[in-house]
């Protein structure tokens, strides 16, 4: 309501998108499921003036949609937040060599810790995480900063934030729109130990390694549409932004890009790399100032473009007032070389699956079965075996024995004694 009152009627609807996820695991996809809970389950001075049954509603559809998304099978994980992390509630101060948690981080950080142990309830075996800028001062922040009042619930004292936040998510993300190795080296690599001027810490600082979770690219993307948009967002201060990111002008250029990009992403990072995820799959062509112009870069990121039907002129109107879209629907048109770029560059990526077994020869066919009127013959028996031969004799011995030493010949008798004298 218009004091931010959360009064669903008795009869709201429920938005299951069953049929989304069906169709989604029949083409064998997985979905993650981004959560838009608005800002102030994560910015404390919001929070302050909203009314408590805006952040109990928030907290059931969390809830709720968690339980039901989270038993289908194309459901891969959630994402709880999308770019909330300006430098006031997510890393003030980072550039002091000591920075200190503030009401404001405390509560940040708080809500991350407090809605991933939700989700997780309610749909466990199912990922959990968030996706940020891809500013390395909050991680050179959350790394170095503990609680300021920790609640004893979501946090505790004693440790830091990012020791916190990662013992409760299954990864980290972040939206990238860098268009060389060399930026994504700044944001993923190791290199100088990871140190980024303005207290930042790239995700492969060997410092927080056994703090990091594996990371999602979910966001990336090149616009080719020739046009550079100039409005900055919370991440221009340190130069990783994807406000005022040159696009390129022609669909061939960004397929190069894509190729080379994504595929340093998973060959140079590929201890941390989880996947990506394509920003994104159509034209955001409503948000062009004019229908024959492409002059916003966000009205030309898509791996498919859009044309109208049935001969209607490109002037002519999207929608028709309490009645919506015009029919017949544009039509899709694919970005052929864009999309055979990714497509090449992940099968390079893919070991080739293992050759297919040869096929084995049919089994012989089995013996003819006799007929009873003509029996096989039985064969003769064997003959009886030879009897056995005696065993050979021994041979004799070698060398043979000595002969036995002649007998001695017998002892002469002794001589007779002369007869007595007369």
């Amino acid at each position: 309501t218009e004091r931010g009152v959360a009064t669903p009627p008795p009869d709201c609807p429920r938005r299951t998108h069953a049929a989304f996820l069906d169709e989604a695991a029949r083409q064998g996809l997985s979905v993650l499921v981004g959560i838009p809970m608005p800002i102030e389950m994560w910015h404390l001075s919001n929070r302050r003036g909203a009314h408590a049954s805006l952040v109990s509603w928030w907290e059931s559809v969390l809830e709720e949609t968690a339980r039901d998304l989270g038993s289908h099978p194309a459901t891969l994980g959630f994402v709880l937040m999308n770019e909330l992390d300006d430098a006031f509630n997510a890393f003030p101060g980072a550039a002091a060599p000591n920075p200190s948690g503030t009401p404001e981080t405390d509560f940040f950080y708080g809500s991350a810790v407090k809605y991933a142990r939700l989700v997780k309830r309610a749909a466990p075996g199912k990922l959990v995480g968030w996706a940020l800028h891809d500013i390395p001062q909050w991680l050179g922040f959350a790394s170095r900063a503990s609680p300021r009042s920790p609640d004893g619930a979501s946090l505790v004292a004693g440790q830091t934030y990012l020791a916190q936040i990662s013992g409760a998510f299954d990864y980290f993300g972040f939206n990238t729109y860098q268009t060389s190795p060399a930026g994504l080296q700044a944001v993923m690599g190791s290199a100088g130990g990871g140190v980024i001027a303005g207290g930042g810490l790239s995700y492969g600082a060997p410092g927080i390694a056994d703090q990091i979770k594996p990371l999602l690219l979910t966001e990336i993307g090149w616009a080719h549409s020739g046009v550079t948009a100039g409005v900055a967002d919370a991440g221009s201060e340190a130069g990783f932004t994807h406000a005022g990111v040159a696009a390129f002008a022609s669909e061939e250029e960004v397929a190069q890009r894509a190729a080379l990009v994504l595929r340093a992403a998973y060959l140079e990072h590929s201890r941390l790399m989880l996947g990506t995820f394509y920003f994104e799959f159509c034209d955001e062509w409503w948000k062009a100032r004019s229908h024959t112009a492409r002059d916003d870069d966000e009205d030309a990121f898509g791996l498919f473009g859009r044309r109208r039907s049935a001969g209607r002129p490109i002037e002519d109107a999207l929608w028709i007032d309490g009645a919506g879209p015009k029919l017949p629907l544009d039509e899709l048109v694919p970005y052929s070389l864009l999309l055979q770029a990714i497509k090449d560059m992940i099968g390079s990526l893919t070991p080739p699956p293992p050759p297919s077994p040869s096929p084995r020869p049919p089994p012989l066919p089995p013996p003819p079965t006799p007929s009873p009127s003509a029996p096989y013959p039985k064969p003769p028996p064997p003959p009886p075996p030879p009897p056995p031969s005696p065993p050979p004799s021994p041979p004799p011995p070698w060398p043979p024995p000595p002969s036995p030493p002649p007998s001695p010949p017998p002892p002469s008798p002794p001589p007779s004694p002369p007869p007595p004298s007369p």
